[in-house]
C-alpha cells in the first residue's frame, strides 16, 4: 500500500509506517550531459548524476531512504 506525499494526514501516516508515494520528473540535459530529478510533490527536491542509477541513489538520499 502506498500512500501519496500531499494527501490528507500524508505525514501521520509516513510515521505509521506506510510506503509513501512521489511522483519524480526526470530530464536529460545533454548539454551538461547529466540527468535532472525535480518533483512537485516535494517542493525543493532537485537533484543531478551523470547516470540514472546515481540519480535514483541520490534521490533515495534526499529523501531519506537507504539506496
Amino acid at each position: 500500500m502506498y500512500y501519496k506525499i500531499g494527501y490528507p494526514f500524508w505525514k501521520v501516516a509516513a510515521k505509521m509506517g506506510v510506503a509513501m508515494k512521489i511522483r519524480v520528473d526526470v530530464l536529460k540535459d545533454d548539454d551538461a550531459n547529466v540527468y535532472v530529478a525535480s518533483s512537485e510533490d516535494l517542493p525543493g527536491l532537485v537533484c543531478e548524476a551523470v547516470t540514472m542509477d546515481l540519480l535514483v541513489d541520490e534521490i533515495l538520499t534526499l529523501v531519506g531512504r537507504s539506496p
